[in-house]
């Protein structure tokens, strides 16, 4: 079944999930040695999947007596108030390869890719609710859909909410961090896959908005990857129903190629928004595929 983004109008109809697709990139932390600590909170505890993009590079690396990973901490025991970690990844206490690490050690895991001096290292992590199932990337290729993972481990602790990322490293022993490390191009995705993102991302209003103005407009930004001929939008108040056509609901706008559907265009479509009423939409895009028709890339909420 395609999935359609969900918000309320003007009142609470049943319960919807105040989450929201999300892609919030972060500051880049560079020129990290010895013992430091860097990184972004979430401003509410998050219980659903989230991925972490971005790059590591590691210079003059020296394994000897140090370690350096990119953090998850729980909510509302963030960094700042002495934190709960919940995993880590990247280079592990003296480790030489790259691998994932929870509190206390127990469960930790290593890939058999190592980490080499100057080369900068693309990963990519989902820490997975249903399960709590970590999984790491090294190196993937984004356009393409998710594949195995380089490594996964289930954790061994208690399930969590994820609460902020942050860049870490200090001393293992007696030695310093003599390391320098840049973390670059980071990027938290709530709510939302890193991987083959040709669909338009960043719904407003996002999915599970509640007590919208019947007057919002409906608006998107464009997909990650490839480019965009346009787009068509659909929205109901019924649930998708497999057995009608379109699922049973309404297209308000097609191919148009703005990324934004104003409320006069809505109504015009459609008709007024009601009180009291859980309504659906989804934004699909064309991706041009000449001499070919375009391919339609169907979004996700």
């Amino acid at each position: 079944m395609k999935k359609f983004m969900k918000l309320c109008l003007m009142a609470i109809c049943g319960y919807c999930l105040p989450v929201s697709a999300e892609i919030i990139p972060l500051a880049d932390s560079v020129g990290n040695t010895g013992d430091y600590a860097s990184g972004y909170d979430l401003p509410e505890a998050y219980f659903k999947d989230v991925y972490f993009v971005g790059s590591v590079t590691f210079t003059n690396f020296n394994n000897d007596s140090s370690w350096n990973v990119v953090t998850v901490y729980d909510y509302p025991d963030r960094l700042g108030n002495g934190g709960s970690e919940l995993i880590s990844v990247a280079q592990l206490g003296n480790g030489v390869n790259w691998g994932i690490t929870f509190p206390g050690g127990v469960g930790d895991v290593t890939t058999q890719s190592p980490i080499v001096d100057g080369e900068p290292m693309l990963i990519v992590v989902k820490v997975q609710q249903d399960g709590k199932v970590i999984k790491m990337w090294l190196n993937p290729d984004l356009s393409q859909a998710e594949s195995t993972p380089t490594i996964e481990q289930t954790s061994p602790h208690s399930p969590f909410s994820v609460g902020g990322i942050f860049f870490r490293g200090g001393f293992w022993g007696s030695n310093p961090n003599a390391s320098t490390i840049d973390y670059e191009d980071f990027s938290l995705y709530l709510n939302e896959s890193p991987f083959n993102n040709h669909a338009p991302v960043t719904p407003t209003p996002a999915i599970g908005t509640q007590k919208v103005e019947l007057t919002t407009d409906l608006s998107w930004n464009a997909p990650i990857y490839g480019t965009t001929s346009g787009y068509d939008v659909y929205i109901s108040n019924q649930e998708p129903n497999e057995n009608l056509p379109n699922l049973g609901f309404t297209k308000v706008a097609s191919a148009t190629t703005a990324t934004t559907l104003s409320n006069a265009q809505l109504t015009a479509a459609y008709g007024s928004l009601a009180n009291d009423t859980t309504y659906f939409w989804r934004v699909d895009s064309y991706e041009p595929n000449l001499p070919n028709p375009p391919m339609l890339r169907t979004g996700n909420y």
